[in-house]
């Protein structure tokens, strides 16, 4: 994933939705290393994270063979804590280590000379805040519907493809287009049931516009998304008008240039 960690944050969640075909120890990891970032699997199925083998946690139980279980990494300064399918399972304060990020592309590998992971993933988002543990536990069985993500997302891959430049690359569909490339060509999507994620069953969008819209009026107008009980997300998305009775339409915002 290019980039998505070229800044340092205070607070950030790493989620996913992961189905291992088998369990290593070192495999399905992710992270530049011990003295940075990092987690894995290990053959017990117990996951493990943190900044250094002195500050990190382990949850035992966490990952089964061919089943998919839930990831959720939450860092909240020098204080980390992992979720199971909605539920806090482990967490770990340091003395030497806060926040995450800083040393760019985050790289998920496996332990074999191919790198490859054996396991399939569903729903990677990356934050740029430390979600609660009612926003993991209400929203980890969701996706969220394309052109009305919460901006506080970095980078969200509900697992498409695009090519790109003769490359095939895992889409971000944030306006960031962190579009991910593969280690090898060892790869499958949609080759194992997928999983049954619903959108939110009362989700919809408040958009402030003026009084008097004109038919060709395209634009941003302040789009914000309702989630459930949460009301605060704005959306990254353009909105088209379809008429001078301010019928509109979303659609997913441009990718934003980056310096």
């Amino acid at each position: 994933m290019p980039g998505v960690f070229s800044s340092k944050y205070q607070q950030a969640t790493i989620e996913f939705w992961t189905r291992p075909q088998s369990l290593a120890d070192w495999n399905q990891s992710a992270g530049p290393g011990w003295g940075t970032f990092m987690f894995h699997a290990n053959a017990n199925g117990t996951f493990t994270a943190g900044w250094n083998t002195n500050a990190r946690l382990n949850v035992a139980s966490a990952l089964k063979k061919n089943q998919w279980s839930h990831i959720a990494l939450v860092v909240d300064g020098n204080r980390m804590t992992a979720y199971v399918n909605g539920v806090s399972k482990a967490s770990i304060t340091s003395e030497d280590y806060s926040g995450i990020g800083g040393f760019g592309d985050l790289v998920f590998t496996g332990n074999d000379e191919a790198k490859d992971q054996n396991t399939y993933y569903d729903e990677l988002r990356i934050w740029r805040t430390a979600r609660t543990a009612d926003e993991i536990k209400a929203d980890y069985q969701q996706q969220y519907a394309d052109g009305l993500l919460p901006n506080e997302l970095i980078a969200y891959y509900p697992g498409d493809l695009l090519t790109q430049n003769g490359d095939t690359l895992l889409r971000d569909h944030t306006a960031n287009c962190y579009h991910a490339s593969f280690v090898n060509s060892n790869y499958a999507v949609n080759y194992v049931p997928k999983l049954s994620l619903k959108y939110a069953a009362n989700s919809f969008v408040r958009v402030a516009v003026p009084s008097a819209l004109p038919s060709d009026a395209d634009g941003a107008y302040g789009v914000k998304a309702v989630y459930g009980s949460k009301e605060s997300n704005v959306v990254n998305a353009m909105v088209s008008s379809l008429s001078s009775r301010n019928k509109i339409k979303i659609g997913r915002a441009s990718c934003r240039e980056r310096v």
